[in-house]
């Protein structure tokens, strides 16, 4: 690969930017799953800020606006969208001292995903092979959904 093509593929590489420009934020759950919140940070990494923060609860964070995070479902591993979409930017404000209220929803997942989702969640991701479902289901179910990450150490 040239140079020219390796800072193409690096840019499309999600990670943290600069720290220049704070944002005050307030994760709200809206699901009725616990939620692990990662921050990705300026190599691309995931480090865990807040494990299963519960359904109708609310986690409070001090970020910077090219600060990327994303939330999955602590059970399954699922992507959960933050803002309406499956990374989240956050964006300064007017009201600096305000905290910018940023809810956590469900997607609307494909069945297949949801069937997966629903065995992950009953634990028979280790009892695939003795299902009778179909090929796809099995192999979609034995895929670790659990992303590598360092856990935040404030």
């Amino acid at each position: 690969m040239d140079q020219g093509n390796m800072a193409e593929a690096e840019n499309r590489i999600v990670k943290s930017i600069h720290s220049d420009t704070s944002v005050r934020v307030e994760f709200i759950n809206e699901t009725q799953r616990p939620v692990d919140l990662f921050w990705i940070d300026f190599q691309g990494k995931l480090v865990r800020y807040k494990l299963g923060l519960k359904p109708s609860k609310n986690y409070h964070i001090n970020t910077y606006e090219t600060h990327p995070w994303i939330a999955r479902d602590t059970r399954t591993g699922s992507s959960l969208l933050i803002k309406k979409d499956f990374i989240y930017y956050p964006k300064a404000n007017d009201e600096d001292d305000e905290f910018q209220q940023i809810f956590i929803s469900l997607p609307v997942f494909r069945l297949i995903d949801r069937c997966v989702d629903f065995l992950r969640s009953h634990g028979i991701r280790h009892q695939a092979d003795n299902l009778s479902i179909p090929t796809l289901l099995v192999q979609d179910l034995k895929k670790n959904p659990f992303l590598p990450c360092q856990e935040y150490q404030p």
